[in-house]
C-alpha cells in the first residue's frame, strides 16, 4: 500500500536533493514517508545522523553518530542535542546549535556549520554538519521536527594544517638565510621581506612595504635608468654595474643582487630577489643555486625533526645531497644517526636548554656520517619551535671541513717547524715536560742533547739561503730517522737542535745514541750539485742526575755545547754537575765539562 505524499514527503525531497545534488533523492520511491527517505539515504552517504523532536531533544541517532559523539542510543534519548552533539571553534568557544538554529527559523532551509564536535570521552574531531527543519500537518496545524547530518572532516583539517605547518616551517628557515630575500611586484616594490633584509637594511616590515628595489639600491638603478633590476638574473645577458645598497641611517654597502621571475604572484607576475651583504665572509655557493628553491638548494644542510621522537619530519636537498640518503629514507632517522660520536645524553642536554628557555639557539659541533661511512665535520645552529604544533626542532649545519683544516694547520705552525716539520720550541718544552716526569718516577735517565752544525754560516754566506734550507730540511730527515719513535728532535731556530733521549742509563748509552747521530750526517748532503760536509757540535746533560727545571736543562747542554766546539767541533761534551763542595773560585768554567769525546 503506497503512501500518500504529503507536505513532510515533498520537503524531504527538495532537502535531500539539494543536500546529496539530486543523486540519493532520485533513487528513492516518491511514496515512501519522508524520514525514511532522508534518513535512509544520509546513512546510506556515511553521515551521523540525529533526529530530534520540535523541542530539540533526541529521538533517534545512527550507528554512525553514535560513534562520532560517544553517545549510545539508550543514553541520548530525550537529551537536549547541544549536550550529544557539541561543536566548538578553533579558540574552544561554543559554537551555535545547528538543530535549534534550524527549528528556530520554522524553516527547511539548510543550515552549514564546520568545527569541533567534543565527544562525550573529551575527543575532539573536525566534522562538517548540516541541520534542517521538518514539518508535517497534524489536526490543521504544522509539528516539526529536526533532522542533523555530519560526517568527519577531520582528513581535510589535517591536511590544511600541514599545509599551514609547512608554510610556518618555511617562513623559519627562510628567516635564518644569510641572505636578503625580498619578493617584488612587477613594478619592482617590496611585497615582502624575510627578518635578514629587515635587519641588513634597518626598516621594519611595514615600512620596507612602502619601498622598491631601486630606493633600496639607488646604484644603478636610480643613477643609470637604463639599467632594469629584471637584468641581474642568474646569467645576465650583458654585463652589469655592481650594486650598492642604502640602509635608513644613510649608510650603504656593497650587494650582490640576484633577481629571478616568480610567476605565481598574481597576474603580472612578481620576482624574487636575494641581496648578499658582500663585506661580510664570502660564500662558498653560488646564490643562484638556491634561487626558485630556497631551501632545497641551500648550501646548508637543514632539519626539522620533532621534538618528543627526534625523527625528521623535513630535509632539504643540500642534507640529501651531503649525506647521500634518499628524503624516505632520512625521514626514518634521527639526528642521532647520522651524527658521529653525539652522545645520546649531550643531544637531549642541548635539547633541553632550548625546552626550558635558558637559550634562543645554541651551535655545537660533530661530525655527520654519510650513507657510504664517511664523515666530514659540521657546525650546527640548533632552535626551537615550541609554537608549532607538534613542536619541532630546527638545525641547520655546515660543512667546516675548509675551516678545520685551517685550523689543524694553524695548530700545525705553532707547534712544528716550517722550514723541517719538527717540533718547534713550544712543543719542544711540553714534550720536555712529560719526559721528565716519566725519567723522575724510573731508574732510567733523560738525555737533554743541544746540536749545532759546524760552520753553517760559511754554507749560507758562499752557497745562498736556499742552499741552507735545504741542508736543514736533510739533517732534520737524517736525524728523524736516526733515533727511535720515542725521542724527539726539534728545531730551535737558526741551526740549533734538540735531541731528548729516553731510557738513558748512563753516559755510554747517551754517547751512543750521539754516535748515531753524528754517523747519520756524517755523508755530506747532495745540494744543487755540491757535496756539502756536515758534522755537529753537541752538548749533553742527564736528568735528574742534572736535577734542574727545563730552561736551565737547556742552557746547561747549550754550554756543554760550547764547550764541544771549544773542542775542535764534531764531537760532543757532557755538563758536569757542579757538588756544594766544588771551589767556584779556583775551578775554571771550562772544568764543568767532563772529557767525553767520541
Amino acid at each position: 500500500m503506497f503512501h500518500k505524499p504529503d507536505v513532510a514527503d515533498v520537503e524531504a525531497q527538495r532537502i535531500l536533493a539539494r543536500a546529496t545534488g539530486g543523486m540519493a533523492a532520485a533513487a528513492v520511491p516518491v511514496a515512501s514517508p519522508s524520514s525514511a527517505v532522508l534518513l535512509s539515504a544520509l546513512a546510506q552517504a556515511g553521515y551521523g545522523v540525529i533526529v530530534t523532536d520540535a523541542d530539540a531533544r533526541v529521538r533517534w541517532l545512527n550507528d554512525a553518530a553514535q560513534s562520532l559523539t560517544g553517545w549510545l542510543g539508550g543514553d541520548a534519548l530525550g537529551q537536549r542535542v547541544f549536550s550529544v552533539f557539541r561543536l566548538e571553534d578553533d579558540q574552544g568557544e561554543v559554537m551555535p546549535s545547528p538543530v535549534e538554529a534550524a527549528l528556530a527559523e520554522h524553516d527547511v532551509g539548510l543550515r552549514r556549520y564546520s568545527g569541533w564536535l567534543c565527544a562525550r570521552d573529551g575527543t575532539r574531531e573536525w566534522v562538517d554538519a548540516q541541520a534542517v527543519a521538518c514539518f508535517g500537518i497534524a489536526g490543521g496545524e504544522r509539528d516539526g521536527q529536526a533532522v542533523l547530518w555530519f560526517e568527519d572532516a577531520g582528513a581535510r583539517q589535517r591536511a590544511r594544517r600541514a599545509v599551514q605547518r609547512r608554510t610556518e616551517i618555511a617562513e623559519a628557515v627562510i628567516n635564518e638565510l644569510a641572505e636578503a630575500v625580498l619578493l617584488l611586484d612587477a613594478t619592482g616594490r617590496v611585497q615582502r621581506a624575510n627578518a635578514r633584509a629587515l635587519r641588513m637594511f634597518g626598516y621594519g616590515s611595514a615600512e620596507m612595504g612602502q619601498l622598491t628595489i631601486a630606493r633600496l639600491m639607488p646604484v644603478p638603478f636610480m643613477n643609470a635608468p637604463d639599467v632594469q633590476f629584471t637584468e641581474y638574473r642568474t646569467n645576465p645577458s650583458r654585463r652589469l654595474p655592481r650594486a650598492v645598497a642604502w640602509r635608513k641611517d644613510a649608510t650603504h654597502f656593497p650587494a650582490r643582487l640576484v633577481v629571478e621571475p616568480l610567476p605565481v604572484m598574481g597576474d603580472d607576475g612578481g620576482y624574487v630577489a636575494l641581496v648578499r651583504d658582500d663585506t661580510e665572509t664570502q660564500r662558498s655557493v653560488n646564490m643562484a643555486q638556491r634561487l626558485g628553491r630556497l631551501l632545497d638548494s641551500a648550501v646548508e644542510e637543514i632539519y626539522v625533526f620533532d621534538a618528543n621522537s627526534l625523527y625528521f619530519l623535513e630535509v632539504n636537498r643540500g642534507a640529501q645531497r651531503n649525506l647521500g640518503y634518499t628524503n624516505e629514507e632520512l625521514r626514518t632517522m634521527t639526528p642521532l644517526m647520522v651524527a658521529e660520536g653525539l652522545a645520546q645524553e649531550t643531544l637531549l642536554g642541548y635539547l633541553a636548554q632550548l625546552r626550558g628557555g635558558d637559550r634562543e639557539h645554541l651551535v655545537y659541533r660533530t661530525r655527520h656520517r654519510r650513507a657510504d661511512g664517511t664523515v666530514y665535520p659540521v657546525e650546527v645552529r640548533l632552535n626551537f619551535s615550541r609554537d608549532e604544533e607538534p613542536p619541532v626542532f630546527m638545525a641547520m649545519a655546515v660543512d667546516i671541513s675548509d675551516r678545520e683544516a685551517q685550523e689543524k694547520e694553524m695548530s700545525h705552525l705553532a707547534h712544528f717547524d716550517a722550514l723541517t716539520g719538527l717540533p718547534n720550541r713550544p712543543q719542544l718544552m711540553l714534550r720536555l715536560q712529560a719526559a721528565m716526569a716519566l725519567a723522575a718516577s724510573s731508574p732510567k735517565q733523560l738525555a737533554v742533547m743541544f746540536m749545532d752544525i759546524d760552520k753553517f754560516k760559511v754554507i749560507n754566506d758562499t752557497c745562498g739561503h736556499d742552499v741552507g734550507d735545504e741542508v736543514l730540511r736533510a739533517v732534520a730527515q737524517r736525524l728523524r730517522e736516526a733515533l727511535r719513535t720515542a725521542d724527539t728532535v726539534a728545531r730551535l731556530g737558526g741551526d740549533e737542535f734538540v735531541v731528548l733521549a729516553e731510557g738513558i742509563n748512563n753516559n755510554e748509552d747517551a754517547t751512543r745514541v750521539v754516535e748515531k747521530l753524528q754517523a747519520a750526517v756524517a755523508q755530506p748532503v747532495a745540494v744543487g750539485g755540491q757535496q756539502l760536509p756536515i758534522a755537529f757540535s753537541i752538548g749533553i746533560t742527564l736528568y735528574p742526575n742534572d736535577n734542574a727545571d727545563m730552561e736551565t736543562l737547556l742552557k746547561h747542554a747549550d754550554e756543554a755545547m760550547y764547550a764541544a766546539k771549544h773542542a775542535g767541533r764534531g764531537t760532543h761534551r757532557f755538563y758536569e754537575i757542579l757538588r756544594p763542595d766544588t771551589d767556584m773560585v779556583d775551578t775554571p768554567k771550562k772544568s764543568r765539562f767532563g772529557p767525553h769525546l767520541s
